[in-house]
């Protein structure tokens, strides 16, 4: 099919040209939603192509091929797909700081007349600092064609937005020059608008939203809930949510002087700062900052307008305060990999500090004044050996284990429950697949890989069985988007049932199954924080964790 292209005549943004390269998909790449007059401002959503547009040739907008994407760290997809443990092939990838909000669109190929298919919009991970939904692993053709070949069409949409610098680098001299914070998270929400009135053009329904995010993705869109105005209509959160907590401004004022310092900007007056910052080259920014600068959203008192905790949201009426997307999100969908913290790995490998040891200290650090047994026993439940003169792989994933309960697994139980207790439509998944690829966590059901499997973009890498398991999770979210229920919903205190997705490294079978409870044997959960403290005492363990993430004192 590669090389096909053809018109729509689109009815809002006038007629625009797509590509044909998977078999009954057309799709419309680097479509762009809205306009930047710097690397810092505001977008401004764009109603339709003006003529003179640089990609409108003849009339037509020419969406065939990818377009630069954000700005973020050169070697991005390679970094990504070494976490995956299996790259795709990938092109070179073009970057902009300002024509880089763009959306690729993947659409059936039927011949239906007014037809208004569910909406799917995918809003990639990368830690707020890399990461593309034009990157390979996020292409969106296959499961429009698994949707089309299940009868159950859909429209999907991968959205770009900023990251790093121009997504959420904010200080209150950026303040003072009149730039807002979390320029990331409102490039999304232009676009969910975009979505809203622009979709329908393309066979889309804007009534039926569902937005699909992983890791830092899935965190948005739970930031997100905290708009009273209606962005989607249903979440599929996998592998994240904003109880890995926003930043408070002080800690961005102090990623702002970082960034100052590394790309060589001196103390001058402020205002002159920030025309410094405006002006320095993208490759200043993409090769000396890179990851070295913590950037993420932080609490703005608008997009983020406070800490979500776990201590918050054992109140229902606090939660339903904190979130008014309970009013216009009815159902949910929440997933995590058993390995999920594994995506820590990068980040800490590095360090000379005895891990273990460290996270121990902090551990004591947060809990021993609400009870001093309490850290003791997290240490011992997870085997964190405090007696290590030298980190290993063995004593890392002790260590990544309390991350993947504390930052990813009770962030998703935590979600599904209010939104149950609320009355409200939740699903439950557990990701059990192990990695069949070569690395280190080879074995383990790691991050990213939930993704993976539902998007079908590395079908044909995987063994006969955990084919078969990836299009199950597809199937299942693709029920979701319909409105379905895919498997017996959460039900807080009556029916704590989940979906666990497994299928081993070798074999034919998919074993994947429903299971009715939280029994850790069935699950492959962990329950060792859930018996040792109360819901509202797990934010003392997240604080030990944001502080083990800083690195020793």
């Amino acid at each position: 099919m590669s090389g096909q292209s053809t018109i729509l005549q689109h009815p809002t943004v006038g007629p625009i040209r797509g590509a044909k390269k998977v078999d009954g998909v057309t799709q419309f790449l680097g479509v762009q939603y809205a306009t930047l007059k710097d690397r810092f401002s505001r977008a401004r959503l764009l109603k339709s192509f003006p003529s003179d547009h640089s990609r409108v040739r003849y009339g037509v907008f020419d969406a065939t091929k990818i377009e630069p994407i954000p700005l973020t760290p050169a070697n991005g997809c390679d970094w990504e797909h070494k976490l995956i443990q299996k790259s795709l092939d990938s092109p070179e990838f073009e970057q902009s700081d300002t024509e880089c909000l763009t959306l690729n669109i993947a659409v059936p190929n039927l011949q239906v007349d007014n037809p208004e298919w569910p909406v799917l919009a995918l809003v990639h991970g990368g830690a707020f600092v890399t990461g593309s939904s034009s990157y390979p692993q996020y292409d969106l053709a296959r499961i429009v064609e698994m949707s089309i070949k299940v009868g159950k069409p859909i429209v999907a949409v991968g959205i770009n937005y900023r990251l790093g610098v121009p997504g959420f680098l904010h200080s209150s001299a950026m303040k003072a020059a009149g730039y807002k914070p979390n320029n990331g998270l409102d490039d999304q929400r232009q676009a969910l608008l975009w979505i809203k009135h622009h979709i329908a053009g393309f066979g889309g329904d804007p009534h039926r939203v569902t937005y699909i995010g992983e890791s830092s993705g899935a965190a948005s869109g739970t930031f997100h809930l905290h708009s009273k105005e209606p962005l989607f209509s249903q979440l599929i959160s996998m592998s994240g949510s904003c109880l890995v907590k926003a930043k408070q401004p002080e800690l961005a004022e102090r990623s702002f002087n970082m960034a100052l310092q590394l790309l060589e900007i001196p103390e001058i007056e402020e205002a002159a700062q920030i025309q410094r910052l405006l002006k320095v080259p993208m490759e200043d920014i993409r090769e000396k900052i890179a990851r070295k600068v913590p950037m993420a959203p932080i609490v703005d008192g608008d997009l983020i307008p406070r800490t979500t905790s776990y201590a918050l949201m054992a109140d229902p009426v606090q939660t339903a305060e904190l979130f008014p997307g309970m009013k216009w999100c009815k159902r949910i969908m929440f997933g995590d990999c058993q390995m999920d913290g594994n995506a820590y790995g990068p980040r800490v490998d590095a360090r000379q500090d005895i891990l273990p040891k460290t996270l121990a200290t902090f551990l004591a650090v947060t809990l021993d004044p609400v009870d001093p047994e309490l850290a003791p026993a997290i240490v011992s439940g997870y085997g964190l050996d405090t007696s290590a003169t030298a980190n290993s792989q063995e004593s890392l994933k002790a260590v990544l284990d309390l991350a993947t309960d504390i930052c990813f697994g009770l962030g998703a139980r935590t979600f599904v429950r209010s939104w149950s207790e609320a009355g409200l439509d939740a699903f439950l998944c557990h990701f059990n697949v192990p990695n069949s690829w070569d690395g280190p966590w080879k074995g383990y059901a790691t991050h990213i890989l939930d993704i993976a499997f539902i998007l079908q973009n590395y079908r044909e890498h995987l063994p006969a069985g955990q084919q078969k398991a990836a299009n199950k999770q597809t199937e299942d979210a693709i029920a979701f988007i319909y409105g379905e229920a895919p498997w017996p919903g959460y039900k807080g205190g009556t029916q704590e049932g989940a979906m666990v997705y497994y299928a081993p490294e070798q074999g034919e079978e998919d074993q994947s199954r429903f299971v009715p409870g939280e029994v850790p044997e069935e699950t492959g959960r962990r329950d060792i924080l859930q018996k040792l403290m109360k819901q509202e005492v797990l934010d003392k363990v997240m604080d030990a964790w944001d502080l083990f993430m800083k690195g020793p004192k």
